[in-house]
């Protein structure tokens, strides 16, 4: 009686570890499939977002990123009776490091806002409209650096700027180039 106790436990046992080892094994084959798919989404080169910035301009973006990238950015005109509203610019990309979840590079940026625009003054008798016309040109070169995470990505950018009003002064002026955007990848 006692050999047929030992015989059945030992079953037992072989077919607990038995388990134990496909659970085991099956976990990291899910692994490797994991790592697949995060290099698949680590190589996603088409991105579509938002993005703001002093040189890359405000609105909607569109942007392909390899080795080299290059970003497409716009804000719907916005036209009325008053008001008259541009903004757009291009980014190119170099990157220099990328690992899991983060990507280095270095950008320049060239972007272009029209702004026209009527005010006006009722101090007086008679009302005095102003109109106002502004074309700046905005410049910029920095690093920059992005957090990504399956199919949605951060990035930040801090830069030199260089920026001018064509139709005013023309003066010339300097000052940081700061860029955000956040972004669907596939």
């Amino acid at each position: 009686m006692k050999f047929k106790f030992l015989e059945r436990s030992w079953m037992f046992s072989l077919l607990f570890l038995l388990m134990i080892a496909n659970t085991v094994f099956s976990q990291s084959s899910d692994d490797s499939v994991d790592d697949i798919e995060n290099k698949k989404l680590k190589d996603s080169k088409n991105y579509i977002g938002l993005a703001v910035g002093t040189s890359t301009a405000s609105g909607i973006c569109y942007r392909y990123m390899d080795n080299w990238g290059i970003q497409f950015t716009i804000i719907p005109p916005i036209i009325n009776d008053d008001y008259e509203f541009v903004d757009g610019g291009i980014t190119l990309l170099k990157e220099f490091f990328s690992a899991r979840w983060i990507r280095l590079f270095i950008y320049t940026a060239v972007s272009a806002v029209y702004e026209h625009t009527y005010t006006y003054d009722y101090s007086l008798e008679e009302e005095i409209k102003y109109e106002l016309k502004r074309l700046l040109l905005n410049w910029g070169i920095g690093p920059g650096l992005e957090f990504y995470w399956k199919h949605f990505g951060i990035d930040l950018m801090v830069g030199y700027g260089v920026y001018t009003d064509m139709l005013n002064n023309y003066k010339v002026r300097t000052g940081i180039s700061l860029e955000a955007g956040i972004f669907f990848r596939w």
